[in-house]
């Protein structure tokens, strides 16, 4: 259960204080300039819908990076997703317990600070685009489809508007990464690139729910277009 992995309990819930006054305290101790480094690539996006639940914006959202990504490329050499606290056995570093939010923290600091960041994070930062207007548009999550490769076919799944110039873009050349997602590219007139990737959720047995993330283009998201490419030629 959650109290035993994590040893949060409902009554220390209740007395904790709320979503939006302990994100303020965070964001004031971040200061005007900071990033946000997670291992795997599923907390930002958390940490986005639960600032959608409460209202507030995202404008805030700094350039993110993922440091499982980067330790599965640059250690492992391959595009696995390692487990924090097997990293840290991997690298023989100190860890602290597991499943503890500040552990969790001071482990995956341990591990950035082995690596040689400066010389990676132009390759690997991510900034997400359009993530708000996506969660809360009726086009995802409530129409069903057969399959990701019927939605792609639907515009409505595949354009968007450019943040950086209002252009409207649809998004092509689609190609399926190894994890069987469709993966695809645009590029506004100004030349700002962007990938898209769809997934889709099950909801019975011949349907699924699509959702859809875009990103800035970067040299690791362009490195994974090129491979899932070159696996379909």
């Amino acid at each position: 259960s959650v109290c035993r992995l994590t040893g949060i309990r409902p009554a220390m819930l209740k007395q904790a204080e709320t979503f939006p006054e302990v994100y303020r305290a965070f964001k004031d101790w971040c200061g005007d300039e900071f990033s946000f480094i997670t291992w795997s690539e599923t907390d930002i996006p958390v940490l986005m819908d639960n600032l959608l639940m409460h209202g507030i914006p995202l404008d805030n959202i700094p350039v993110c990076y993922d440091l499982q990504r980067i330790f599965g490329c640059e250690i492992l050499r391959n595009d696995s997703q390692c487990a924090l606290e097997s990293a840290m056995d991997m690298l023989r570093l100190p860890k602290a317990k597991a499943h503890d939010a500040l552990n969790d923290v001071r482990n995956t600091v341990k591990i950035a600070d082995f690596l040689d960041l400066p010389a990676l994070i132009e390759h690997y930062e991510t900034r997400y685009v359009n993530y708000g207007e996506d969660r809360l548009s009726d086009v995802f999550g409530h129409k069903p489809y057969p399959s990701t490769s019927e939605a792609i076919d639907d515009e409505s799944i595949v354009t968007f508007t450019c943040p950086c110039c209002d252009e409207r873009l649809k998004a092509d050349a689609f190609v399926f990464s190894r994890s069987g997602k469709p993966i695809g590219t645009a590029t506004c007139s100004n030349d700002t690139s962007y990938f898209i990737r769809i997934g889709g959720t099950r909801v019975d047995r011949q349907s699924i729910v699509i959702s859809r993330r875009i990103f800035r283009m970067n040299d690791d998201l362009q490195d994974i277009y090129d491979e899932a490419a070159e696996d379909m030629e």
